[in-house]
Formats: structure tokens, C-alpha cells, sequence
């Protein structure tokens, strides 16, 4: 957020991963967090409170431009 004041002509935070930015930080960011995509029995993680708080975390970083665009989606 210092950076984005500091210059908001900027994007402060890029992962570039191609079409599949939005994956590829989700996951890391569920890493970071403990979990994964997946629990243990391969169904989808969904509902933990770990991958809300990624997927809150994310938003929050969209909403605020401290991410590109194009990483939120699937079309980067």
C-alpha cells in the first residue's frame, strides 16, 4: 500500500504466470497459508477458513490495485 501511494501510476505486486496468473497465486498464497487447493482426500478445499482468508486476501489486493487485472482472471 506505501508503494500504491507513493506512486499510483504503478501495479506494486506481479506475478507474471501467463494464463494461469490467478492459479498460480492462489496457490502459493494457500501455501503460505497452511493449506492447499486440495484436501487430503483430493476434493476441492473450498470452505477452510485458511482459503477464505487467501481468497479475501486476494480481493482485497484487486480491489485496492495492488494487483494487476489480469491476475484475477484467467486471461492475463
Amino acid at each position: 500500500r506505501t508503494i500504491k501511494e507513493k506512486r499510483p501510476d504503478i501495479i506494486p505486486f506481479v506475478a507474471a504466470a501467463g494464463d494461469h496468473e490467478v492459479h498460480t497465486l492462489f496457490t502459493y498464497f494457500c501455501m503460505l497459508n497452511g493449506t492447499n487447493v486440495v484436501t487430503e482426500d483430493l476434493k476441492p478445499n473450498v470452505s477452510s477458513p485458511e482459503v477464505l482468508h487467501v481468497c479475501e486476501f486476494l480481493k482485497t489486493m484487486y480491489d485496492e490495485g495492488l494487483i494487476a487485472e489480469s491476475a484475477a482472471s484467467m486471461t492475463s
